[in-house]
């Protein structure tokens, strides 16, 4: 006996749907899971050190732009439950620190996944209280730069601050625009800048390079040996200068 034209229809398109929901897979799409960690706060300076004991409360964990987010025990845990998978923006965050930034968390949902990214731990770093109020370089013939300037505040209780200097070929000069990077520390009393690059610049005779100094450690302003996480340019930075390699 001979099917119908619109029989042998009906059963494609019902084939075709049955198909297509297997390779979209809903379930796995819907998945959901608990998020978790731990993330710490820390001083303006590194040599404040970090208390496995503080009080850690009170720190904000968030997806950016949807309701899920969660605040830190004293402790500094925090869990976020019945997340559902997806790529996010992962915020940390409390009043008078630096906000910590991952723009994109993929969560795979289905369990529990213990966030760490960094593989050690997270610690929110205190936002600086200081800015650069004044900025200058030089070069020697060796190609050491020389660092003079002041901040608006100088070191208290003992600990002293930093500058971090970035440098770039290209003006305007800043973080995201860098080949390199140089934390300077000001022990104090005053608040002066007084230092030199760590290493020697290698690059070709006659060329410019220009500069600008943040406040605060390279660990906060993204340096080569500083986390990546925060957001570009948060700090108000100093003045640009330039030198010329000799």
């Amino acid at each position: 006996m001979k099917r119908k034209p619109w029989a042998l229809m009906i059963g494609a398109i019902m084939i075709a749907v049955a198909v297509g929901s297997c390779g979209n897979n809903p379930a796995n799409a819907d998945a959901k899971g608990t998020l978790g960690g731990r993330v710490g706060l820390m001083g303006e300076n590194w040599k404040k050190g970090f208390s496995a004991t503080g009080d850690f409360s009170g720190i904000t964990v968030a997806m950016q732009g949807t309701p899920y987010s969660t605040t830190t025990a004293a402790n500094g845990t925090w869990s976020i439950k019945n997340l559902p998978q997806g790529t996010y923006i992962l915020t940390m965050s409390k009043q008078g620190y630096m906000t910590y930034v991952d723009s994109s968390f993929q969560f795979v949902g289905g369990g529990t996944v213990t966030y760490d990214r960094m593989n050690n731990g997270y610690y929110l770093w205190r936002r600086p209280d200081y800015t650069v109020t004044s900025f200058s370089a030089s070069v020697d013939r060796d190609r050491n730069v020389i660092f003079t300037g002041a901040i608006s505040s100088p070191p208290v209780n003992g600990i002293s601050r930093d500058v971090t200097v970035f440098y770039s070929t290209t003006s305007p000069a800043s973080r995201s625009a860098s080949f390199g990077s140089d934390d300077v520390e000001l022990p104090g009393p005053g608040a002066q800048i007084n230092g030199s690059s760590h290493s020697q610049l290698t690059l070709p005779s006659g060329t410019r390079v220009y500069m600008v100094a943040y406040p605060g450690p390279s660990t906060i302003n993204g340096g080569h040996d500083g986390l990546q996480f925060y957001p570009l340019n948060i700090l108000p930075a100093s003045n640009e200068v330039s030198i010329m390699i000799p």
